[in-house]
């Protein structure tokens, strides 16, 4: 199951993907501003519960889990906010991090892959 881990803090979604065998959580920050100008969500969510509830979620999961990040040029591909997502996703402790960047048209004309 392929999900942005945006509603994770929800039990029953909780439930619903600990019974897949394979789950990839999107991490694309660690930064609650860097999160919300790349993935835009809802006013409500907060990125803090959300990567808590990962973390929560990685030690209880059973099967197999592995990340996906996309790096965005100038706004979470330094060397310091790819370091801070590196720690994070050492904490998840993934079977496999996948990195990405954008290839298709993006909705926002700013959006750039790393050079």
């Amino acid at each position: 199951m392929i999900t942005n881990g945006s509603l994770i803090w929800r039990e029953d979604v909780r439930e619903a993907l600990m019974q897949a065998n394979w789950v990839s959580l999107k991490v694309d920050a660690t930064r609650e501003a860097i999160w919300r100008r790349m993935n835009r969500p809802h006013r409500a969510l907060r990125l803090s519960t959300i990567l808590e509830e990962m973390l929560a979620f990685a030690r209880a999961y059973e099967g197999e889990l592995v990340t996906e990040t996309m790096l965005i040029e100038g706004l979470n591909d330094d060397e310091a906010l790819v370091g801070e997502i590196a720690d994070f996703l050492a904490r998840l402790n993934p079977a496999r991090a996948y990195l990405s960047v954008p290839t298709r048209p993006p909705a926002e004309g700013w959006v750039r892959p790393p050079a």
